[in-house]
C-alpha cells in the first residue's frame, strides 16, 4: 500500500498516516507529485520515515510551462536527477502520448493544456516535447537498478547521479 499521491508541499497527509501504528505497519511508502511545492516536501518524509520508501508517481508538462530548455533542465534536477537521488524508486509521467489537441480528457473539466511526452501532430507524424528528451536520458538505467553515491568535483550547479544495473 502507497499512501498519498499528491504533491510535495501537501505531505502533513503522509505524517497523520504513519501517526497511526496500524496504518504504518501496512504502508510500503508515500508517492508524491511536483504540481506544488518542491523536493523537500519528498525529503522531509524520507528525513523523518527513513524505514519507508518513496515512490514519484506523477507530473505532466504542459502549456503552462513552454520554455524547451528550461523545461528539459527542471526536469531532470527536480525529477530525474533530484527525486531520484532522494530516495524515489520510480518517476511517473503523466501522459505518455496523447493526439494534436492534447486528448483524451479523462472527465469533463479535467486540464486540457497538458502535453505527453509525443502528440500526434495535426499535420502527420509526432511533436516530442521536452518530457520525451529527459525520458530519453534515462533509458540506460534498467528496471533493479541500484542508485549509487558520486563524490569528486562538480562544477557549480551541476547535478549528477549514478546507478549500477543488475
Amino acid at each position: 500500500i502507497i499512501c498519498f499521491d499528491h504533491n510535495w508541499d501537501l505531505n502533513q497527509f503522509v505524517k497523520d498516516v504513519y501517526a497511526d501504528p496500524e496504518a504504518f505497519e501496512i504502508v510500503d511508502g508515500a508517492a508524491f507529485h511536483a504540481y506544488g511545492g518542491t523536493l523537500q516536501g519528498q525529503i522531509e518524509i524520507k528525513s523523518l520515515y527513513p524505514t519507508k520508501n518513496i515512490y514519484f508517481t506523477e507530473q505532466s508538462g504542459g502549456g503552462w510551462a513552454p520554455g524547451f530548455g528550461n523545461n528539459l533542465k527542471w526536469w531532470m534536477s527536480n525529477l530525474f536527477i533530484g527525486a531520484v537521488n532522494n530516495w524515489s524508486k520510480c518517476v511517473l509521467l503523466w501522459n505518455l502520448m496523447l493526439d494534436a489537441n492534447h486528448g483524451p480528457y479523462l472527465t469533463p473539466g479535467a486540464a486540457t493544456n497538458c502535453y505527453g511526452l509525443l502528440e500526434q501532430a495535426a499535420e502527420g507524424g509526432y511533436t516530442r516535447y521536452s518530457e520525451y528528451y529527459a525520458v530519453k536520458q534515462m533509458r540506460v538505467i534498467r528496471t533493479g537498478a541500484r542508485m549509487i553515491g558520486t563524490s569528486g568535483y562538480t562544477p557549480s550547479g551541476l547535478m549528477s547521479g549514478a546507478a549500477t544495473n543488475h
